[in-house]
């Protein structure tokens, strides 16, 4: 006797099912094929509301990103460091234009790649104090998500909202290493405030609003 692959398997048990259920007198073939084929769309749906949920998780994971190590080596190293949004940051850097938020601050987008890189010529002899302030998010639940790399490590950060801003800290260790310090900003979702906001016409792709960035 052949053996019967999983779709002959699935037919022949489907046949059995509608003569059983003709054979029991309990509704016509046409209710019993609607009953099934409900029951398999709703499997379906439950099924592809788990894969998106799947394909987000991916998404916002940091299963995709690595940074190469960084070889630069400043001959001078400094004690403070400071970079502000209306500093000159070329386009390269995963920055959009500077814009004026305010009478007196100035905030620059990230996008449209998930990282941004900032390479930091600072003496790590002693630990310093490390300091990114945001002003918002694409999407405001991002700003729970972010995450700090210094030198592909992840940092431990404390997060204080005050007068609209949102400041992350934490502390660099003391280290050895020779080169530049590399501090990553990682957002893990980024997206076009036309997807956001139907009646906007903003087809950039945004992560953050970087307010600035100090090391002290």
């Amino acid at each position: 006797m052949t053996k019967m692959n999983q779709k002959e398997e699935c037919i022949a048990a489907f046949k059995l099912q509608i003569s059983e259920q003709q054979a029991n007198n309990s509704g016509s073939v046409a209710d019993f094929l609607i009953e099934k084929l409900v029951e398999m769309q709703l499997q379906y749906n439950e099924q592809d509301k788990k894969i998106e949920r799947l394909q987000k998780t991916i998404q916002r994971s940091e299963l995709f990103f690595s940074l190469d190590e960084v070889t630069l080596i400043s001959t001078n190293k400094f004690n403070d460091y400071t970079l502000r949004a209306e500093d000159a940051i070329l386009p390269t850097d995963n920055f959009y234009e500077c814009e004026k938020r305010g009478d007196n601050d100035f905030i620059r987008w990230t996008g449209p790649a998930k990282f941004n890189n900032f390479i930091v010529p600072v003496d790590r002899s002693q630990s310093r104090v490390l300091r990114f302030v945001i002003a918002g998010a694409i999407k405001r639940e991002l700003l729970a998500l972010l995450k700090i790399y210094v030198d592909n490590e992840i940092l431990k950060v404390d997060v204080e909202e005050k007068g609209g801003f949102l400041t992350y800290t934490g502390v660099l260790p003391a280290s050895a290493r020779k080169q530049d310090t590399v501090v990553t900003l990682y957002c893990p979702e980024v997206s076009s405030p036309m997807e956001v906001n139907q009646n906007s016409t903003d087809k950039r792709v945004l992560g953050v609003a970087f307010q600035r960035m100090e090391i002290s």
